[in-house]
């Protein structure tokens, strides 16, 4: 089968790990199209051209440079469609975006009977009515949107509350829930802890760890307060691992909260150098909150921690409890008093710390490697070829 794969993060290069082993079936031709430069984040990227196992067409786009992914849209699409004659399309935009209807509409011409999976991470149902009068998405997106849910063959969610909203919406297409990344077992496993590092940082007793952007919609303010509530424990340091524009202010409240001795702040490092620090901590806390814009909807940062042995406690933000299932344990969003009490189960319980890295590690072997998200993925292509068959 001819599969056209679409998706503008995966400019980046780890995330095309689960498209290497979608390349290597020997019933897969895939060709996988990426803007030739996108900004992801805060960075404009190049996208790379992958390791051989498939083909990697770049084209330029419009928008791609300021990172708006509900607006950009490819220069040559039609021209690429064309050259690979995909019997399946694989478009990882969300519905409401404008290059998925691009993409849709040029395929009912030069594909018409390629099939189309939809990948969306969307756990929000957004009202398009509370948009200015004066902004195009007010107008746009919804229609975008409903367009888009009819042309389906195939929706998959990175989260189970994804695929309750489209349907709700109308989306009668089959459904999968499928992360849209995974771990590789090759980068982030179980090793011994760096003992160079943790005296670099003076990681003393249990460490606690945080990594990932220093925002407020992560919860941060919880994590410190939960800590104030166990400063007078001597056992236990507190990691974090991340920058941000509010890292600042949580500095500041940590000194107000009088435990500024008892935290270590480590910019953003190498991703290489990432397992490292997973391999160094004890356990990991993601607190995230929901927000009237913002919701997890995954949290790729537990999987990476419990695919190195380490438990998670997670809040109940989204699509968080799960991903942690038996990995960890789970507090109320916002709730310091509770996160308090989940962290010192783990400080005091060595036997049940080590029983939940173990059950988390054996999860993310299950369900969280980028081979069997690609093992998942190739199924929804066997179900859509064959239903047409």
């Amino acid at each position: 089968m001819n599969v056209l794969f679409i998706s503008h993060s995966s400019v980046v290069d780890v995330y095309q790990d689960k498209l290497r082993y979608l390349g290597r079936r020997p019933d897969v031709n895939l060709s996988v199209l990426l803007p030739a430069v996108y900004r992801e984040g805060t960075r404009l990227v190049e996208a790379w051209e992958g390791g051989g196992e498939y083909r990697v067409i770049k084209r330029p786009t419009l928008a791609g440079r300021y990172g708006r992914q509900n607006m950009y849209l490819f220069i040559g699409l039609p021209g690429v469609i064309a050259m690979t004659q995909p019997d399946i399309i694989h478009i990882e935009e969300e519905p409401s975006s404008l290059v998925t209807r691009q993409i849709i509409r040029a395929a009912r011409r030069q594909a018409p009977r390629a099939r189309i999976v939809l990948f969306t991470w969307q756990n929000l149902v957004y009202d398009y009515g509370t948009f200015s009068p004066l902004k195009p998405q007010r107008y746009i997106q919804p229609r975008v949107e409903r367009f888009v849910l009819k042309k389906l063959d195939f929706l998959i969610g990175g989260n189970g509350e994804a695929l309750e909203i489209f349907s709700d919406k109308g989306c009668t297409a089959p459904q999968a829930l499928i992360p849209q990344y995974g771990v590789d077992p090759q980068r982030f496993g179980r090793r011994p802890a760096n003992p160079a590092l943790k005296e670099k940082h003076a990681l003393r007793g249990k460490v606690i760890g945080y990594v990932g952007r220093m925002l407020r919609m992560k919860g941060i303010d919880s994590l410190l307060q939960a800590l104030q509530r166990i400063a007078d424990r001597d056992d236990w340091t507190m990691l974090f691992l991340g920058s941000g524009p509010d890292k600042e202010r949580f500095q500041a409240l940590a000194g107000k909260l009088g435990i500024a001795s008892r935290i270590r702040w480590v910019q953003s490092v190498p991703a290489a150098d990432v397992v490292q620090y997973f391999n160094a901590i004890d356990m990991l806390v993601l607190p995230s909150l929901t927000t009237d814009v913002w919701k997890e909807q995954f949290g790729r940062v537990l999987i990476e921690a419990m695919a190195c042995g380490v438990p998670a406690i997670g809040s109940d933000s989204g699509e968080i409890p799960n991903v942690i299932g038996e990995g960890g344990l789970v507090f109320h969003e916002g709730d310091a008093d509770q996160l308090a009490g989940r962290v010192t189960e783990l400080l005091d319980d060595e036997q049940k710390r080590l029983a939940l890295g173990e059950a988390g590690a054996k999860r993310v072997e299950t369900h969280y490697t980028n081979e069997v998200i690609a093992g998942k993925i190739y199924e929804v292509y066997r179900r859509v070829t064959n239903a047409h068959h």
